[in-house]
């Protein structure tokens, strides 16, 4: 009998250390696991700490960037500039150079690990429907023409046209006249062309390139003359050449396009920055909805001669930037580097350092040198005929900083 109890008992102690060590075992992973879970936690943690304090001395030094542009009376450069935080160990590195028509603002931590390039420029302040920069001129309305919201005029006037063929009709009209001395802009609007005239003019990798079909256009592109058609597209790609066409339905979505010559035509969808030295024509048939910058350098070819061509035939756009940098243009040269047609409708603004020939409508702002309507071979100087400039702030297109007007600097894409 005594036997069979020390044998049970020596049972119970068997399963009674088992399940001791298994307990123990199951204990121990357990500690494991949340010892494990802790330290990921930890450094979890900590990376994140380190990219929170990353952000806020990044978007520090975008802060000083921005302060660098507002108080410099020209756009603001620098190719190499240490930004000192409130940490002595923290030192960021940061420039601001041409990158089209663009400054692109670039900034490093010290051990180059991290890295943001963001293209900056100026929020649009609030200006009248309509700014004309020459202090000479006047406008007249001709046919059904409409300026609503403000004509900001250093001396001029405005008036209902009385002359064959470009008389007024009953539907023409304007509210009120900003004069020079109550516009607080006139003297601080100015366009910097010198900037960006080194931004033509270089090598090709290739000759030729055309992408149709479903073509994926590469990340850059750098090619003399590109055709872009069918349903070819491509997403935040940089293209360089000296003549684009886009044709079709390609599908061009924030994209950096810098040529001689661009040509966007029938059912394209564009987006992004496009810069032209000497030609920029428009004619897409769908209505474009992200941002828009249309950007023409021009160019002076002679004494009396000029190459500039920046036209809208057809667009519907809803945040846009139309721009005429007028690389040294002045008012001698008679014809309109500008012209906007009466199948343009669109929300953005309009800033072009020449005249303007305008039919279609804005919603938005306008400045311009002067207006002109040109006929056949005759240019009606300070005529505006059936376009309709209409005031309206319902929109946030950054402008590039080669374009001064107001102060409150921003990053456009």
């Amino acid at each position: 009998m005594s036997n069979t109890v020390c044998q049970s008992d020596s049972k119970r102690q068997g399963i009674t250390l088992y399940l001791s060590l298994a307990i123990l075992s199951i204990m121990g992973l357990l500690a494991l696991t949340l010892y494990g879970m802790v330290q990921t936690e930890r450094m979890e943690s900590e990376q994140r700490f380190k990219n929170n304090r990353d952000e806020l001395f990044f978007t520090s030094a975008t802060n000083y960037a921005f302060y660098r542009m507002k108080s410099e009376p020209k756009p603001w450069r620098t190719a190499e500039l240490q930004y000192h935080t409130q940490e002595p160990t923290l030192i960021y590195n940061l420039n601001h150079l041409q990158n089209g028509a663009f400054a692109q603002l670039n900034i490093f931590n010290q051990d180059s690990t991290r890295h943001i390039a963001k293209h900056t420029g100026y929020l649009v302040p609030k200006l009248p429907a309509l700014t004309l920069l020459d202090p000479a001129t006047s406008v007249s309305l001709a046919g059904n023409a409409v300026i609503s919201g403000g004509v900001a005029l250093k001396s001029g006037s405005v008036s209902y046209s009385t002359s064959y063929p470009l008389g007024a009709s009953k539907k023409a009209r304007f509210d009120h006249i900003l004069p020079g001395s109550s516009f607080a802009y006139f003297d601080s609007i100015a366009f910097y062309p010198l900037e960006t005239r080194e931004s033509f003019g270089q090598d090709f990798a290739q000759e030729r390139c055309v992408f149709e079909g479903l073509a994926k256009i590469p990340a850059e592109l750098n090619c003399k003359t590109v055709i872009l058609r069918d349903d070819a597209s491509c997403l935040q790609c940089k293209i360089t050449a000296d003549r684009i066409f886009v044709k079709h339905r390609v599908n061009l979505q924030r994209a950096n396009v810098q040529a001689r010559a661009i040509f966007l035509e029938d059912s394209a969808k564009v987006s992004g920055a496009y810069f032209a030295l000497d030609t920029l024509l428009v004619s897409l048939d769908y209505e474009q909805k992200e941002a828009l910058w249309l950007i023409l350098q021009g160019k002076k070819t002679g004494p009396s001669t000029y190459i500039g061509t920046l036209m809208l035939n057809k667009l519907v756009a809803s945040q846009i930037l139309v721009a005429f940098l007028g690389d040294n243009w002045n008012s001698t040269f008679k014809n309109a580097p500008v012209s906007v047609s009466p199948s343009v409708n669109i929300t953005g603004a309009i800033l072009a350092h020449g005249s303007l020939d305008f039919r279609g409508q804005i919603n938005g702002n306008v400045v311009a040198w002067s207006l002109v309507y040109e006929q056949d071979s005759t240019a009606w100087q300070g005529f505006l005929k059936d376009g309709k400039i209409i005031f309206s702030d319902d929109y946030k297109v950054v402008i590039p900083d080669v374009i001064k007007i107001g102060s409150e600097a921003a990053i456009a894409f």
